[in-house]
């Protein structure tokens, strides 16, 4: 019963909120967490380790 009331005060709070525009910044933060994430997962595949991504990640420079 709770997790019902729970779901439907969620609903109800999602319904006032929106969507607005991304600044260039979040734009920004954005592509730079996708590819953090996509070296990230490319470095796992093929089985590097932590150590070496590690130090692979601090070398790179970002603008």
């Amino acid at each position: 019963m709770t997790t019902v009331v729970a779901g439907l005060l969620l609903a109800a709070g999602a319904d006032a909120v929106q969507a607005r525009d991304l600044r260039p910044k979040d734009l920004q933060m954005c592509k730079w967490g996708a590819e953090t994430a996509r070296g990230a997962q490319q470095s796992k595949l093929a089985g590097v380790s932590l150590w070496s991504a590690h130090k692979k990640i601090q070398t790179r420079h970002y603008s």
